[in-house]
């Protein structure tokens, strides 16, 4: 199981929430920092990485500064939800 937490407090531009991406998954040079990168690089999920739990924390405060950016992101995890056939054993998106 993997968790990421995201947290609009604390990843408070599209950049930082790439680069936390990029750290927790080690993406390397080649990541694209864009949420096409981001869909890219996530799928298929590792079965190491199985459930990939994703959670974001304050994210208001994120979609209040870079709305059209917050539905590109909420758009890539509802492709990875989809690409896993919404097994949530596979993977799990929460937004709070």
């Amino acid at each position: 199981m993997k968790l990421i937490t995201l947290d609009g407090e604390k990843q408070k531009t599209p950049t930082d929430i790439y680069d936390y991406f990029s750290q927790k998954f080690d993406f390397g040079p080649y990541f694209g920092r864009n949420s096409d990168a981001l869909y890219d690089f996530m799928i298929p999920i590792d079965h190491e990485d199985k459930p990939l739990i994703v959670e974001w924390r304050n994210s208001s405060v994120f979609k209040k500064n870079y709305p059209d950016e917050f539905v590109r992101l909420l758009s890539v995890f509802n492709r990875i939800d989809e690409f896993s056939e919404f097994k949530e054993d596979v993977f799990k998106f929460n937004l709070y």
